[in-house]
């Protein structure tokens, strides 16, 4: 009896889980420990400490079209060895901070690794050992960022240990992890006699590769599809990454403590972990844009409800639906332009997007900010964000295949 072995697709998606995990989690997740220790030892504002997230924010504008065009040029196993190099020389940097002008040049440093070693390279390469089962498999591989949530604690009691130790740690860990990773990573089946999805012979490919799309950066841009996907990623991504920096203080000035707060923020987090699997399987079984415009419909009404709840029950049950919204819409804006675009050129037009999602994500939160210190709430910048959300919900109803491919699709 003949054993198939396991699709090393599914092995990408599985080490794509564990790489992100380990970059996410102590510069995204874990930000707001080291915020803590930062403010500890020099006295710094929070604001000037958030600064440096905004910062890479506008960072990502550049970062993410260059990584795209290496990612396609050069391939994701040079890319990630690359950005792994770089991000360890990041948290040397971060060790040595003594200023906050040292703090920036730090995170920038940082932010340059993850970009070049992270999601847009390793979604690259999944982009082409899968085609029917696109979604399920990025919806699964981006999971590894709810992984990267569960370990905050650990890196949180490190870093109030000596915070200055645990990033000489991170940069001997990614420095040590950095050959075997990228080796581990390979660019596309076809360079190993393989074809996409595990299929076994030519004749269970050839119809989805003669309809699969080939549309180059330019053709891609000049495509009114490119700018609808982008636009509309663009504002659901700020709804959720202005939540994410204000939820906290926003639910304590309901008149809760920070640590029933904190426990609504773990909710939509880990229940968008899950949906980030569960929205790719749906994904690969209904249309993609019906999907997303689903998926990103709850992420607003979990804004909404957590805007206009009176009670931690109803903010509870806000969070949950906000998680199942926000999860599972990720996977599927992602696939989608792999639907539309192809494989051939998708990490280059997936960074080329990041221009207009970089420039509006740098103003959810200062937007937010500055409403509440006029108004002392968060209400009114919550309704907007509603607002927000609903209308990206909307403009994804308007796609359409590029003219060259709309008759396979």
């Amino acid at each position: 009896m003949v054993t198939r072995r396991v699709f090393y697709g599914w092995w990408l998606v599985a080490l794509t889980s564990c790489i992100l995990a380990m970059i996410f989690l102590p510069i995204f997740q874990g930000l707001g420990a080291f915020f803590v220790a930062l403010e500890r030892e020099f006295g710094w504002k929070r604001a000037a400490l958030a600064g440096a997230f905004s910062l890479s924010r506008a960072e990502d504008t550049v970062i993410g079209p260059l990584a795209g065009y290496f990612t396609d040029r050069y391939g994701t196993r040079r890319l990630v060895f690359i950005g792994f190099l770089i991000l360890g020389i990041g948290f040397i940097c971060f060790a040595l901070v003594q200023t906050i002008f040292h703090f920036y040049a730090a995170f920038i440093v940082l932010t340059l690794g993850a970009g070049f070693a992270g999601f847009l390279p390793l979604m690259g390469a999944i982009n082409k050992w899968f085609i029917r089962k696109r979604a399920t498999a990025m919806g699964l591989a981006q999971s590894g960022v709810a992984l990267g949530g569960i370990l905050v604690p650990l890196l949180a009691s490190a870093i109030d240990a000596d915070w200055r130790l645990t990033c000489f740690v991170l940069a001997g860990v990614v420095w040590v992890m950095a050959f075997p990773v990228s080796k581990a990573i390979r660019n596309s089946p076809e360079e190993y006699g393989q074809l996409p999805d595990g299929d076994l012979h030519e004749s269970e490919a050839d119809t989805v590769l003669l309809t699969e799309p080939d549309l180059s950066a330019s053709e891609a841009v000049r495509s009114t599809a490119f700018w609808v996907i982008s636009f509309t990623h663009a504002l659901a991504a700020v709804v959720f990454l202005t939540l994410m920096i204000h939820a906290i203080p926003m639910i304590e000035g309901k008149g809760y403590t920070v640590v029933q707060a904190s426990f609504i923020v773990t909710t939509f987090t880990v229940v968008g972990g899950i949906f980030q699997f569960v929205g790719g399987v749906i994904g690969d079984r209904v249309s993609k844009k019906f999907g997303i415009f689903c998926f990103v419909s709850l992420q607003a009404l979990g804004v909404l409800g957590m805007a206009l709840a009176d009670g931690y029950g109803a903010l509870v049950a806000a969070a949950v639906i906000f998680g199942v919204g926000f999860g599972g819409r990720v996977p599927l804006l992602i696939a989608i332009r792999g639907d539309y675009f192809g494989r051939e050129k998708f990490a280059t037009i997936f960074g080329l997007s990041t221009i207009p999602m970089g420039i509006i994500q740098i103003f959810g939160p200062i937007g937010a900010g500055f409403m509440y210190d006029r108004l002392g709430s968060y209400t009114m910048a919550f309704l907007i964000l509603f607002g927000v959300n609903m209308l990206a919900a909307m403009m994804i109803l308007l796609v359409r295949p590029p003219r060259e491919i709309a008759r396979t699709l």
